[in-house]
Parts: structure tokens; C-alpha cells; sequence
């Protein structure tokens, strides 16, 4: 038999099982039921709302700069949670040419100026 727990103005339907087990830890953490519902939807919800972004971020649809606001995070936060994940900022093309020429000019002008 589902329950039915209202907050503000959602409702959630809770199977038995999951209504006996809030019972027992709202009992136990001397916490409203809807409060710890709301605390644990929330945890979740700022977890895929992260995962979102940087899927968004890796795909090249989202800068830095929106994926900190978007997330409501300071860039420190942003390259932090990307650190986290083992994920390094994507690159452009373009970069990645300059970068090459800087690298072989920076080679080449050792040995002009030996000669």
C-alpha cells in the first residue's frame, strides 16, 4: 500500500517500505519526514544537476563561465569538481595549432642563435 507525503505543494507517493523507514529515521534524527525527504531530493538533485553540466561542459554547448553559474559555483569550485572527475578542459583546434607553432619556433630559435 503506497502513502502519500505532501510538502509545500508536491506530493510524493511512498511505498510502504520506504514510508517505515523515514518513520523510523525521522523518530531517530528528531527530523519532520518532509524535511528529510526534501534534504536527501535535494543532495540528489545538486548531483545530477552536476553531472548534467559537465556533460554540457565536455560537449563544447556551455563555457566555464556558464557552467559556474549555471551551477551556481565559483570557477575555483568548477575546475575543482572537474579536477575531481579526472577531467581536463576541452581544447580548441585553434590552440592546439598555435600552441605547436610556439613550440617549434621556441626549438628552432635555440639553434640560430649557437650559430
Amino acid at each position: 500500500m503506497a502513502c502519500y507525503l505532501t510538502m509545500s505543494q508536491l506530493s510524493f507517493k511512498f511505498p510502504e517500505k520506504e514510508r517505515s523507514f523515514l518513520k523510523w529515521y525521522s523518530e531517530k534524527t528528531s527530523e519532520p519526514l518532509g524535511t528529510i525527504y526534501r534534504k536527501v531530493t535535494l543532495e540528489h538533485f545538486i548531483h545530477w544537476k552536476k553531472t548534467v553540466l559537465i556533460e554540457a561542459y565536455l560537449n563544447g554547448s556551455i563555457g566555464i563561465k556558464q557552467f559556474a553559474n549555471l551551477g551556481g559555483m565559483t570557477f575555483n569550485e568548477c575546475f575543482l569538481l572537474l579536477k575531481q572527475n579526472n577531467i581536463d578542459p576541452p581544447y580548441n583546434e585553434l590552440l592546439d595549432i598555435h600552441s605547436a607553432q610556439v613550440m617549434e619556433e621556441q626549438l628552432i630559435q635555440p639553434k640560430k642563435n649557437l650559430k
